[in-house]
């Protein structure tokens, strides 16, 4: 997903250890340990590739949408979950879709724009499972970024997908999680991490 930004793993991405869907999300939970040092390193790494150029979100105030809702807990509902997650994929959908109305049909935006929408077609049939209600997609549309540049919007997408897979791996690590459910987080999982590693090589492309 992208900026969304805010929401690392990077380093370890590199490395070969993991594998994106969001934009710019999250802060590590206690309970996670493993997340959170995937956070350090992710972020120390994308410092030094940015020339220490921080990627802050316009909307770090907000608490009760998509990955910035986890902030402060620990343990979450399976609605909680269902919803915060389609809300870090609208909110990347979104944002990718502005960035392709301003700058043109680049890649990789056009591509991820419509893996974006695939995580949201997986997502969706678990909230009528389990009978949790959808929420406002054009809710999302409040929470664009607005980067200035492609290789701005090529460091949201980073720090977006970082967060992204943080969030991801806080549900995963919830006890009774439905079977189905996991497996759909699984999958928006490894697909961030790929997004991850797709416009880090953005950003080092344009910041030669």
């Amino acid at each position: 997903m992208i900026a969304w930004i805010g929401k690392g793993m990077l380093a370890l991405l590199l490395a070969g250890g993991i594998g994106f869907g969001g934009m710019t999300w999250m802060q590590a939970q206690s309970s996670q340990p493993a997340a959170t040092q995937i956070s350090d390193v992710v972020s120390s790494s994308v410092s030094e590739t940015t020339n220490n150029v921080s990627v802050s979100s316009v909307n770090s105030l907000e608490t009760s949408f998509g990955h910035w809702a986890l902030e402060g807990k620990t343990s979450f509902s399976l609605e909680e979950m269902l919803t915060y997650a389609i809300q870090d994929e609208y909110g990347a959908y979104s944002e990718y879709n502005w960035i392709i109305q301003t700058y043109g049909a680049v890649k990789p935006y056009t591509n991820i724009l419509q893996a974006e929408q695939t995580h949201i077609d997986l997502l969706l049939p678990l909230f009528k499972t389990y009978g949790v209600a959808v929420p406002d997609r054009t809710e999302a549309e409040s929470h664009i970024s607005y980067p200035t540049s492609l290789l701005e919007a090529a460091k949201a997408g980073v720090q977006a997908e970082i967060d992204n897979i943080a969030m991801y791996d806080t549900f995963l690590a919830q006890k009774d999680l439905p079977d189905d459910v996991r497996d759909v987080f699984v999958k928006l999982r490894t697909a961030s991490t790929h997004h991850l590693e797709t416009f880090q090589k953005q950003v080092d492309k344009f910041a030669k």
